[in-house]
């Protein structure tokens, strides 16, 4: 199923992997999407916005909430409106489910030797968070070599 380019010599061409980590290793997307719909609709404005079409997904937590603060004119501020919204996040990041394809395809780059990394703009608490006690999650977090979290950079999205 899977066939990596290979050197002359036999080995593997990739020199390395990077992973981004929300919609692509985990699928927190849908679930983020979900309590920002329920927040928005305890402030009367969830009817009518379209979460797919929101240009903020992937930006950090900080920025995404002054965004959505700003554009729908909420009458919170963006760190009030991310306070509120974590206590459903913590709980909905814990199960959220692994991405079709994932676990094999980590499985055969590790079995390649190919290095694998995953880059976020999630805080790292978050990162944390989202492996859950899930074992087939802690199977594929484990075969990560490195992993860069919103914190560890000076500016997100797309500038890293």
């Amino acid at each position: 199923f899977f066939s990596s380019p290979m050197a002359e010599n036999g080995t593997s061409s990739m020199e390395a992997v990077i992973f981004d980590l929300d919609g692509t290793i985990l699928d927190t997307e849908t679930v983020l999407k979900q309590v920002v719909v329920q927040m928005l609709a305890q402030y009367g404005k969830a009817e009518g916005w379209d979460a797919d079409s929101y240009a903020g997904w992937g930006k950090r937590a900080a920025e995404a909430c002054q965004d959505l603060v700003d554009q729908l004119e909420l009458p919170v501020t963006a760190d009030e409106f991310h306070a509120q919204c974590q206590p459903l996040l913590h709980e909905s990041f814990k199960t959220a489910r692994i991405m079709p394809g994932i676990q094999r395809l980590v499985e055969h780059l590790k079995a390649q030797n190919v290095p694998l990394a995953i880059v976020s703009s999630s805080s790292r608490s978050s990162y944390e968070l989202k492996q859950g006690d899930c074992p087939a999650k802690r199977s594929i977090f484990q075969k990560v070599e490195c992993v860069v979290c919103a914190e560890d950079v000076v500016e997100g999205k797309p500038s890293p």
